[in-house]
């Protein structure tokens, strides 16, 4: 990734965690200093990277930017709120992830993760007060996830969307039935909490570097995701 590329990819972390949504391609051409067509570059190459998605062609949007994970420009069933400061989530990976991003940010910080669990459709609000989850009750929840990392962004909305929160292993299978979802992998909330402070905590970071196909297996290893649907 070149400087301009990943100063783009930074300003554009920096705008979301600021101001809760993506910035505009005119707010962020005056915020670099750049060209129109030198920063549509560099956000073609960070969307051909796989670090974001770019709405396609003609989609009447003041952004370009659909999603740069954690986050989503579009509404989600998750919303975190920390202070005044909102934004939507693409999955509760993410939306842990997001936690991680704030809390590395300001230690004390106090979260609302509301979430929709797709067992139930019902909400699940997590609360993290001074820098600690206080919410008791959501320890037993599973993670689910259809897609192995190897497929990921073959169609990265189909992968978020079916990532979601079950009460337990039955609510999922049942969930997974009765909306013809591929089954795939469980893991437990304390496995998810990990994941994604591991995976994103460093993201909004100007020298966030993606992990290495060695440091993700040993982290897959550590918390031990070892089935083969993690080797995909």
């Amino acid at each position: 990734m070149d400087t301009e590329t990943r100063t783009t990819r930074f300003r554009i972390m920096r705008f979301y965690l600021d101001n809760g949504r993506p910035p505009t391609l005119e707010e962020l051409t005056k915020s670099m200093d750049l060209a129109p067509e030198t920063v549509w570059k560099s956000l073609k190459q960070l969307e051909d990277l796989h670090h974001l998605v770019l709405y396609k062609e003609g989609v009447p949007s003041p952004t370009p930017i659909a999603m740069i994970h954690p986050f989503s420009h579009l509404p989600t069933a998750y919303h975190l709120q920390c202070g005044d400061r909102s934004w939507w989530a693409n999955c509760p990976w993410c939306g842990f992830g997001l936690v991680s991003m704030l809390l590395r940010e300001n230690a004390k910080s106090s979260i609302i993760l509301r979430v929709l669990s797709g067992s139930r459709n019902d909400e699940l609000q997590i609360e993290w007060r001074n820098g600690e989850m206080v919410t008791t009750g959501c320890k037993d929840y599973v993670a689910h996830f259809s897609v192995p990392p190897s497929k990921f962004w073959i169609d990265v909305r189909y992968t978020c969307s079916t990532i979601q929160l079950f009460q337990s292993e039955i609510r999922a299978e049942s969930w997974l039935r009765k909306h013809g979802v591929s089954k795939g992998a469980l893991i437990s909330f304390e496995q998810l909490l990990e994941l994604a402070k591991e995976w994103y905590h460093d993201k909004a970071e100007y020298s966030y570097d993606r992990k290495s196909p060695e440091q993700i297996r040993e982290l897959y290893n550590t918390l031990g995701m070892t089935e083969a649907f993690w080797k995909q």
